[in-house]
């Protein structure tokens, strides 16, 4: 108790000066209405500020919850695009009777400067991941599953000169074999497009749903420049990706509800 009376000596003409503007306000605020109408805007700016920051620092403490639901949101949403429904018109909609189902998983690495890039997914054998499953983000394709641990999976990325993607015309169903050129991240390489088919710059190249790994539809990117080869009978188009696949972090890996019937009826070719 002496120690508050000693600092409040020590601070005497502080406290003073404080008192007395309290009053003043008080007195100002109860005899002027210009005054107290002052006082209110101060006050309401300063409650709004303090709510304001609280909301902030709340939100920051609950970022990863919040992180979370919308993780959790995004699965529901592509795993509702990726059911098979006829009347359903979305990118990521088909017509495989069984559909697909999707795992989210999380990017821990990356790599983009090798000739064949690796992706790493913080998701595994425990979360229903095999080998051989198509993974793609919210804008694209991103690769195929190609190693499987406990909780972890290896992408063989669409970075990859040796990785190829059906791909087709959103137009008119067109469809070929894209592949990444091996320099800039963006830029593939429509091959196997017959001149019979016209080629127009901008037009919108998806998935061609002629494999397992991906159904058909998911937007790839855009015909940039194309060259046709008279001889051959083919175009060789190039293709701008819509997204850049060095900075997604957030995937989907794709279990097809059919692929084990599909490549039963394979292997029992005659």
């Amino acid at each position: 108790m002496q120690q508050i009376i000693n600092a409040l000596l020590r601070n005497l003409n502080l406290v003073l000066y404080l008192f007395l503007l309290s009053f003043s306000l008080v007195f100002l605020s109860q005899r002027s209405f210009y005054h107290q109408s002052q006082i209110y805007r101060i006050g309401v700016g300063f409650s709004g500020w303090l709510h304001q920051s609280r909301t902030s620092l709340r939100q920051y403490f609950e970022l990863e919850q919040t992180n979370e639901r919308l993780r959790s949101e995004n699965l529901q949403l592509i795993s509702a695009l990726l059911k098979a429904n006829d009347s359903v018109s979305s990118p990521l909609s088909t017509n495989n009777l069984l559909g697909y189902k999707a795992i989210s998983a999380e990017l821990i690495q990356k790599s983009y400067h090798l000739p064949k890039n690796i992706f790493i997914a913080n998701r595994g054998r425990k979360a229903g991941v095999q080998k051989e499953m198509g993974v793609i983000s919210s804008k694209g394709v991103i690769g195929i599953v190609n190693q499987v641990t406990n909780n972890f999976t290896s992408i063989m990325s669409l970075l990859d000169t040796d990785f190829q993607i059906n791909a087709a015309f959103q137009k008119n169903g067109a469809f070929g074999s894209l592949h990444w050129t091996g320099k800039d991240p963006q830029a593939f390489e429509l091959l196997d497009i017959s001149i019979i088919n016209p080629v127009q710059i901008g037009d919108t190249i998806v998935t061609g749903g002629m494999s397992s790994y991906f159904p058909k539809g998911i937007p790839l990117g855009q015909v940039t420049a194309y060259e046709s080869d008279r001889v051959q009978g083919y175009h060789n188009i190039q293709v701008r990706l819509f997204d850049n696949p060095t900075v997604l972090n957030q995937v989907y890996i794709l279990n097809h509800l059919g692929r084990a019937e599909i490549d039963s009826l394979k292997s029992n070719r005659p």
